[in-house]
């Protein structure tokens, strides 16, 4: 289905008398297609592709001390105590920890403290009522449209949840996906293919996911001076006024450390920070 969306080969759906939605605008809007896209592919990773990518969301070493997936649970019911039940998006069963993921779509909703309290005092219930597949070691993943200034309030829910041990990690969607990219540079066999899946997803959804290297950029520079230059020589624009040199300042030399800090950790940087994410 994802193939038939990404080519626009999927048509539309009815939503009123009227009127009708492609199944691509519908697909950008729902979370629950998205959580079913990535999440249902990672059981068809290799058990090392799967850490990787665990370790994407949780951490590297956390991801190696939670040990082998065992099993995803879509949607699970649990009993949510004055609600009926509460529903997180994806439970991941590892030999060693169990992670519950909440998603939220990058292009529209929110994270919500409230939700995270029911879902996670809803698995801690199902624990203390004897459920052993959930482990003494909980990572909750709210991945998408999170808050900065949620830190303290994450840390005081980590601390107050005594039926397991918890951490909650804040993950976006778009430093997600350019990891993903870089994974699927080196991937091999079935990897590459869910990983390029995942890929052709987050471009569907407008997201970043390759960090161009400074090289490709000063070749575009000389693409484009060259392409200015034969335009001039054949008349089709005038003489371009040259643009005004900036003021020089007196810069002190950033020694050997600045000097190693790499294109691709200053782009990412770039993406990521607040004035960035609150343009788009």
């Amino acid at each position: 289905m994802l193939r038939a969306i990404l080519h626009g080969k999927a048509g539309r759906i009815d939503v009123g008398s009227d009127s009708s939605l492609s199944w691509r605008d519908l697909f950008k809007e729902r979370e629950d297609l998205l959580t079913g896209v990535f999440f249902g592919r990672f059981a068809y990773l290799t058990t090392q592709m799967q850490r990787e990518v665990l370790g994407l969301l949780i951490g590297e070493r956390e991801a190696t001390k939670a040990g082998e997936v065992e099993d995803v649970e879509f949607w699970p019911r649990l009993s949510g105590g004055q609600r009926h039940h509460v529903e997180p998006d994806v439970l991941i069963y590892c030999k060693d920890a169990t992670v519950m993921v909440e998603v939220k779509p990058p292009l529209r909703g929110g994270q919500s403290l409230y939700q995270w309290r029911q879902e996670i005092e809803a698995l801690a219930r199902e624990k203390q009522q004897g459920d052993d597949d959930i482990s003494d070691t909980v990572h909750f993943v709210a991945l998408g449209r999170n808050s900065s200034g949620w830190r303290d309030d994450a840390a005081e829910l980590e601390a107050r949840t005594s039926a397991f041990d918890l951490t909650i990690h804040m993950r976006e969607w778009g430093e997600l996906s350019r990891s993903v990219y870089r994974l699927s540079d080196t991937a091999e066999s079935t990897d590459h293919k869910v990983l390029r899946d995942w890929v052709d997803a987050f471009v569907l959804f407008g997201l970043s996911v390759q960090v161009p290297t400074f090289d490709s950029m000063l070749q575009m520079k000389r693409l484009q001076s060259n392409a200015l230059a034969l335009l001039k020589s054949s008349g089709w624009i005038k003489e371009i006024a040259p643009a005004p040199k900036p003021r020089k300042k007196s810069i002190e030399h950033a020694g050997t450390d600045a000097e190693k800090v790499s294109w691709a950790h200053l782009a990412t940087f770039c993406l990521n920070h607040r004035l960035h994410r609150g343009a788009e």
